[in-house]
């Protein structure tokens, strides 16, 4: 008897395969070939790990552990799978459909003729990873990240740059995109490893295990302007990241009042964000994205673009708190995992799966013209899948069409080539599962189950704003007043609180409460932003009160239109504030001129380097920050790397001479130069295999058949790159006899030092780096 079977699978005669359950209804089929009449099937399911699976209707009104089918000659029986809520899988294919010819509960000796493999596949909180889970995300992140020597990752970072606001950000399709958008990376992560899903950070809770060397690195936490790069263990794959359009991968913990909510990791109150995803808006999509004060194209959105969103990049320095930059930075992948995820517990708690439905999504259908936002309408196709370049939309359209079986992806038919926004709306197929594309939430249920969330406030705003406004009340009284608004400021009320703003009698704490609650008024206007930048630049102003303009500004920057409109009053504000008595206020102008690759600021960097009495930042800041836009300073990085001895500010420069195809040989002669450091050594391979992958790799071969290398820091760095090799580099690797040979002798050989144990605050012994790499290569071949 043949017995073949489709999983997850619409039309068995067109549609592929795909053993990967979600919590929605799968349709499956089933057919027995050479069979004429009626042939009684009975399915199980059998349980190879943490993974559960049940039979379910088309609409998953119940579930069933068994199912008992009747195929007819030939043709396909239609039967449906679901995961079982709560039991998603930890590895690949651990489940198993078992289908008997003989019915299994009345014989106990019946034996399955036909089994297949699958896994209930659900994006998960980072902090519930298994380390099989955990390794196998980082793995397939660092090989999409040089895959195409680095040219196919950069795609994801071109689509999010400043030009693309309009299309991405500024617009009621801010979410929508950003799910079409982790989907296609979610997708690619999976050509490489089909077990992975693009798991989110909840940051209203710690996140010990993300944030550490094992994950993506342990990091500092700063109060200035400047990030440092994470700490990495040597055998962590994240340690090569490389970050496309800059030197090196930057990331600190931000925060001025590090006893707030618990610390930095701790971002916003624990139960803010799923509780206003809940409430938000009332269930209507327009109330839930945007500012219901603002007219549409006012270039300021809601709630959910400015307070998770951004309050999540604004938590860091380095890359990711730069919208442009964000994208390099795989942590910004989980950032904005979790805010699509509160966009779902939205639904789910609305029911708000009908895409031609206006509460579930506003505009509707096709945008009479197109104005700047009009692919913001439902029925649009988005930009860059559709390849539309012409104005408003951006000049360019990175990537091409959606991946789809059209282009070879193991997918489900949607999304389709060229997306729309309906497309996305019932994600996990509420209505019928045709419309499901392929990912769900750890914790979101198919069906809507009530939460257990505190209430909203309900005392009148009104009253609020009275007390805040009230000269007479203590400071206390009112900031607790400004601490109980919760809904937007309107009318009247703005210029009243604004009027506190520019009043110096007014104590500071109240002042900087005000520009908080003022968030999404201040900066909108050019009245405001000078208001602002007045503020900022006046050296008589309290510290406490600048501190948050600063920030204001910040913010402000990451709303790319809206930024864009006041660039020129806000650079020239920041210019004077390079040098400002407060360091806080002066790094923070720097970090924030150098992310827009101020060429006034860049010169003053280079002067710097070139004369320490005019430095402004450390050397290996001013390299990197230049290194943001590095062509006219090539031949400086490659002084500094040949000549300085900072070694940090030397590593650094080799990192941003891997931009420079000239410098192989230059890279090539310090990697080879066992006098370097063993930091110098690795920044030049890392350099190296940017610039040219295969001589990268054929130079390390080399590393490690020389009997005379003893960096055993070093070799761990390199093993560690053998561990990220594609199928026909591990086969190379399988060839080469002698390779391996040295590889197991190196490692038998008294270490010379525990790999990143100056970096350890623990005094637990850990098993060394390269017998873990080892291992983890082992079982690669």
């Amino acid at each position: 008897m043949n017995i073949e079977i489709k999983i997850n699978c619409p039309n068995p005669t067109e549609d592929l395969h795909l053993p990967y359950l979600t919590w929605g209804p799968s349709i499956c089929h089933i057919r027995v070939t050479g069979n004429k009449g009626n042939k009684i099937l009975y399915l199980r399911t059998r349980n190879l790990g943490m993974g559960r699976a049940v039979f379910t209707d088309a609409l998953r009104k119940t579930v069933y552990p068994t199912a008992t089918l009747t195929c007819v000659d030939e043709t396909w029986t239609t039967f449906y799978l679901t995961g079982d809520f709560g039991n998603a899988s930890t590895r690949d294919k651990d489940i198993e459909v078992l289908v008997f010819q003989d019915d299994p509960s009345k014989d106990p000796n019946a034996r399955p003729v036909a089994t297949d493999a699958l896994m209930v596949r659900v994006r998960k909180d980072v902090e519930t990873l298994t380390e099989e889970e955990k390794m196998r995300y980082i793995r397939a992140f660092s090989l999409l990240n040089q895959k195409d020597g680095y040219a196919f990752y950069k795609q994801f970072t071109d689509m999010h740059i400043a030009e693309t606001d309009s299309e991405i950000h500024l617009f009621e399709n801010f979410l929508p995109w950003h799910r079409l958008y982790l989907l296609n990376l979610e997708r690619d992560l999976q050509e490489i490893d089909s077990s992975v899903s693009l798991h989110y950070w909840r940051w209203d809770f710690p996140a010990p295990h993300l944030f550490s060397e094992d994950f993506a690195g342990k990091m500092t936490i700063t109060t200035a302007g400047i990030g440092s790069a994470p700490t990495f263990s040597l055998s962590n794959p994240w340690r090569n990241w490389k970050p496309p359009g800059s030197a090196k991968l930057l990331r600190s913990a931000f925060n001025w009042d590090l006893t707030l909510n618990g610390g930095w990791d701790v971002l916003i109150n624990r139960n803010a964000p799923e509780t206003y995803a809940i409430n938000m808006g009332k269930g209507i999509y327009l109330n839930l994205f945007w500012d219901e004060n603002r007219k549409r194209g006012d270039n300021k959105p809601g709630y959910i673009f400015s307070a998770p969103h951004g309050g999540g990049h604004m938590s860091f320095r380095g890359q990711i708190s730069d919208i442009p930059t964000a994208p390099q930075d795989p942590v910004f992948f989980m950032l904005h995992s979790n805010v699509d995820r509160l966009w779902a517990l939205w639904q789910n708690n609305w029911n708000r799966f009908d895409p031609e439905a206006a509460n579930s999504y506003t505009p509707q259908g096709l945008s009479p013209n197109r104005e700047k936002g009009f692919g913001a309408y439902s029925q649009q196709t988005q930009w860059p899948w559709n390849g539309d370049t012409q104005a408003p939309r951006p000049p360019q359209a990175p990537y091409g069409e959606y991946p789809t079986v059209k282009k070879g992806y193991k997918v489900l038919p949607k999304p389709t080539s060229q997306p729309n926004i309906e497309e996305v709306i019932d994600y996990k197929g509420r209505l019928t599962p045709d419309n499901s594309i392929g990912f769900d939430y750890d914790n979101i249920p198919f069906h809507f189950t009530a939460p257990d969330l505190p209430l909203l406030k309900t005392m009148t705003e009104k009253q609020h704003i009275q007390e805040i406004l009230n000269k007479n009340l203590d400071s206390p009284l009112r900031l607790a007043a400004l601490d109980s608004v919760d809904e937007p400021i309107k009318g009247p009320d703005i210029d009243n609180l604004t009027r506190i703003v520019t009043d110096k009698q007014e104590p500071a704490a109240v002042r900087s409460g005000v520009v908080q609650l003022l968030s999404s008024h201040l900066g909108h206007t050019e009245e405001s932003v000078r208001i602002l930048m007045n503020i900022l630049t006046d050296l008589s102003e309290p510290a406490e009160l600048r501190r948050t303009v600063m920030l204001q500004i910040r913010a402000l920057s990451l709303e790319g239109a809206a930024f864009k409109q006041f660039r020129p009053i806000v650079i020239e504000g920041l210019r004077k504030l390079i040098r400002d008595k407060d360091q806080h206020i002066a790094l923070e102008a720097i970090d924030l001129l150098a992310y827009q690759k101020d060429e006034w600021l860049q010169r003053e960097l280079k002067e710097g380097l070139e004369n320490t009495a005019k430095a402004i930042v450390s050397d290996e800041s001013a390299i990197y920050y230049l290194s943001l836009d590095p062509h006219d300073f090539l031949e400086l990085f490659r002084n500094i790397a040949e000549k300085s001895t900072d070694e940090k500010a030397k590593t650094m420069a080799i990192r941003a001479l891997s931009s420079d195809t000239n410098s192989t040989d230059f890279l090539l002669s310090l990697f080879e130069n066992k006098n370097q450091s063993s930091e110098v050594r690795e920044a030049s391979a890392q350099a190296l295999d940017t610039q040219n992958p295969d001589l990268f790799l054929e130079k390390s071969v080399e590393v490690f058949k020389d009997d005379q290398e003893q960096d055993h820091h070093l070799l761990t760095v390199l093993l560690s790159k053998l561990t990220l090799q594609d199928e026909d580099g591990l086969n190379k690797i399988r060839g080469d006899k002698e390779l391996l040979y040295k590889i197991r002798q190196h490692a038998e050989r008294p270490k010379l030092f525990k790999a990143n144990i100056e970096s350890s605050k623990s005094s637990e012994v850990r098993e060394d780096d390269f017998a873990i790499l080892l291992k983890r290569l082992d079982s690669l071949l």
